[in-house]
């Protein structure tokens, strides 16, 4: 019995602005006489300073390793994930697909000071923000949050966000 290729990858990546995305994505087949090709389509693919495919680009003997990179930068930020279809497809004809989400989020200010002033709480961090100038014109303002109440609720680089958290927006600069 033929059977389809595999394609051993994360399905989600999230980074942060200026990181270096190296993964490796495994090819195989249960059938080990079959020879593989392997393909990525995708967001990253498209952008200026585009993500890069290293690997075989004709059938090859399985099993073999793919690497996706991608240096990632302040115009890669987005609030939507990038989407990458992965196929592997054998001498035969049969082909698996799989699909990575990738998430570029802003860096967060560096350097965060803060200090008491009449009585409220003055908050200072470098400027110029690292990603202050994208083309998109991505960044607008950071929003400032307080804690409500005890939690053990922690931030990832995946939900940076902290709408619905235990934490309520008091600025917006």
């Amino acid at each position: 019995i033929n059977e389809p290729p595999i394609i051993i990858a994360d399905e989600e990546i999230c980074v942060i602005a200026g990181e270096k995305i190296s993964l490796e994505i495994g090819v195989d087949d249960p059938n080990q006489n079959q020879k593989v090709k392997f393909s990525a389509t995708g967001g990253p693919f498209t952008v200026e300073n585009p993500a890069v495919l290293i690997g075989p680009k004709l059938f090859t003997p399985v099993p073999f390793t793919e690497r996706l990179e991608w240096q990632t930068d302040c115009n890669h930020i987005s609030d939507q994930y990038y989407q990458i279809v992965l196929r592997a497809a054998d001498s035969t004809g049969l082909a698996t697909l799989k699909t990575i989400r990738i998430k570029v989020v802003g860096p967060p200010p560096e350097n965060l000071q803060a200090a008491t002033d009449n009585g409220a709480v003055r908050l200072e961090w470098d400027a110029p923000y690292d990603c202050e100038v994208t083309k998109n014109n991505y960044f607008q303002k950071f929003s400032v949050w307080r804690k409500i109440a005890s939690t053990t609720f922690s931030p990832d680089t995946c939900n940076p966000g902290l709408t619905g958290s235990p934490y309520q927006k008091i600025a917006y600069k």
